[in-house]
């Protein structure tokens, strides 16, 4: 049975998977986001991301590396608000 180019254009679309492998885990691709788009999309600067990972305010279970893809960074995309930090008094 011949079937059209639109019917065999969403067959082929409905194979490929919307998400990555990890280390046998399974990561759907709509739930996370690159450095630079997280950072277009909530206006925040790269360096303060870069920040916000390295303080755990982006925690180890919102970000993943993918080896495949040059160790691309990847994050879960929410908002994300850094802790308030009490003044110290002097």
């Amino acid at each position: 049975m011949f079937c059209t180019f639109v019917e065999l254009v969403h067959k082929i679309s409905m194979k490929v998977s919307n998400y990555i492998l990890i280390n046998r885990r399974k990561f759907y691709l709509n739930e996370w986001i690159t450095l630079s788009d997280y950072s277009n999309k909530y206006n925040v600067n790269l360096s303060t991301l870069t920040n916000w990972l390295y303080r755990s305010v982006i925690g180890k279970q919102d970000y993943i590396r993918v080896p495949e893809l040059n160790n691309i960074l990847l994050i879960r995309d929410k908002e994300y608000k850094p802790r308030a930090y009490n003044k110290k008094e002097s």
